[in-house]
């Protein structure tokens, strides 16, 4: 009979653009933290707002800052809507766009986001986003107020990731569930948990959706105590990791 011990699960999630700060790599980063807008612009359902020119026809964003490590940030408050990003073009790039979120989620009561990664872009307009002209958000399902539009990549990515992390640790610090599953070795049963605060310590910022935990983010993960003779972890992926464009962009997951 296997004898009951008491142990620690660490998982991380690390992407491609983390690989040096955790030692996995040498990526180069390039640095980009580009602020589209900011402050306060209100949409009703089904309509749009924040149109805004590229740097080519007078504004200040340039779309040939778009690169694979790259995404946009949409934060807005009021109710949380279907909301989406709008590319367009009428100068040799994809026309008119609109590009659903790679993820989205709740920053604090009522205050909502939605990212936009490249491979949500690229899927729908293509990669020619030095030809992009104008950008717009749209809200389907519910009227917003959005508060801000940012584009992040490269080192900016991560240093927003670890701000976060920083931000966490500095509040009350949060108690570490332990999960028992039995008293006694003769009593061992397997047990299921789903990754929910109640049952795990969450790390990072991370969003559950549909039965699972979504780790999007670099240096997102899960930690927990087991006392038994074993414990595992179901990893998936979602249907980009099947893509072809995946394939040269494999997802990281440290156990520790």
């Amino acid at each position: 009979m296997k004898a009951m011990s008491k142990f620690k699960v660490l998982a991380l999630a690390m992407t491609m653009a983390s690989s040096t700060i955790f030692g996995l790599g040498s990526m180069p980063l390039c640095a980009s933290n580009i602020t589209v807008f900011e402050g306060k612009e209100d949409i009703g359902r089904w309509q749009f707002a924040l149109a805004t020119n590229t740097v080519k026809n007078g504004g200040t964003f340039d779309g040939s800052v778009i690169q694979e490590d790259g995404y946009f940030y949409l934060t807005y408050t009021g109710d949380q809507s279907d909301v989406q990003l709008v590319l367009q073009s009428w100068s040799g790039g994809a026309g008119w766009e609109t590009v659903e979120p790679s993820e989205e989620g709740i920053l604090d009561k009522d205050t909502y986001y939605a990212k936009f990664d490249y491979a949500a872009m690229s899927t729908v307009y293509g990669t020619n986003f030095a030809a992009l002209d104008k950008l717009y958000v749209l809200s389907i399902s519910e009227p917003i107020t959005v508060s801000s539009l940012v584009y992040k990549d490269g080192a900016d990515a991560i240093d927003s990731v670890i701000k976060e992390e920083q931000k966490q640790d500095s509040e009350e610090e949060q108690k570490e569930p332990v999960i028992t599953l039995v008293g006694d070795v003769k009593d061992l049963q397997e047990r299921h948990f789903e990754a929910t605060a109640e049952n795990v310590k969450i790390l990072g910022r991370s969003y559950y959706y549909k039965d699972a935990l979504w780790l999007a983010e670099s240096a997102s993960g899960v930690e927990y105590t087991v006392e038994g003779t074993k414990a595992s972890v179901t990893i998936l992926g979602d249907n980009v990791a099947t893509t072809s464009w995946a394939q040269t962009s494999h997802a990281r997951v440290g156990v520790l």
